[in-house]
């Protein structure tokens, strides 16, 4: 019994490690007095990381200015500062991240918001919150595709 217990939570821990999401440090790129500006809400993963960096090497050749920040970080947004927002979630235990429900539970219906959220088989259903969407599984191969997808929505 023991054994099956520490087995249990070896797994857990293996599992936390390993695809839990962690924080997303904060960048900038661009001059913040350019006309379009983009916020880029994002937990820190492999995928995430990844298709965060194809994005901004994509927009980074025009007359925007960029910022990254942690998800946690959008109850401090103004969404009406942004020309565009992305936001990337986990699907945990088939629910969106905390703070993200929040922030667009607040915000309401909109068409400036673009919410991509990953989930174990790409196959989470996002509650109806009026937004553009992409659910998606994390495959690191896929990266320049999902962000080309993303380029093309802003």
């Amino acid at each position: 019994m023991f054994g099956i217990c520490l087995l249990i939570v070896l797994a857990s821990a293996w599992y936390v490690i390993k695809f839990y999401p962690r924080h997303a440090e904060d960048m900038e790129f661009g001059n913040p007095n350019f006309s379009h500006k983009i916020l880029i809400a994002t937990q820190g993963s492999a995928y995430k990381t990844e298709v965060v960096q194809r994005l901004t090497e994509k927009l980074r050749n025009r007359e925007i200015y960029i910022k990254v920040t942690d998800v946690s970080n959008l109850e401090s947004i103004d969404p009406d500062s942004w020309s565009k927002i992305v936001i990337f979630n986990t699907s945990i235990a088939d629910r969106m991240n905390s703070s993200v429900r929040h922030f667009l539970e607040i915000e309401g219906p909109s068409e400036n918001i673009i919410v991509i959220t990953t989930s174990g088989g790409g196959d989470f259903v996002p509650p109806n919150l009026k937004v553009d969407g992409i659910t998606t599984a994390s495959r690191l191969n896929e990266t320049e595709k999902m962000a080309t997808r993303i380029f093309q929505m802003i």
